[in-house]
């Protein structure tokens, strides 16, 4: 007996996360300290997001990304 084929939805899921879309949002990074910094979003996906950043972020960082008017998400730098 083969593998079965994968369903057509898998495939569409899968080429979802992988696109990125481009955005321009601005939004706040809120570090586990407390520490508060103004951010970019560029791109989005259902994986992640693209962020420019003044300061440097820690691979692997637990952060709260907020973008106004669109909430907040705790978020870990990759």
């Amino acid at each position: 007996m083969g593998t079965p084929n994968p369903q057509p939805t898998q495939g569409l899921a899968r080429r979802r996360r992988s696109e990125r879309r481009r955005v321009s949002m601005r939004g706040n990074v809120v570090r586990e300290d407390g520490g508060r910094h103004i951010i970019e979003l560029t791109d989005l996906n259902y994986g992640g997001c693209g962020v420019r950043t003044p300061v440097e972020l820690r691979p692997d960082e637990s952060v709260k990304l907020t973008v106004l008017g669109r909430g907040s998400i705790p978020a870990k730098v990759r």
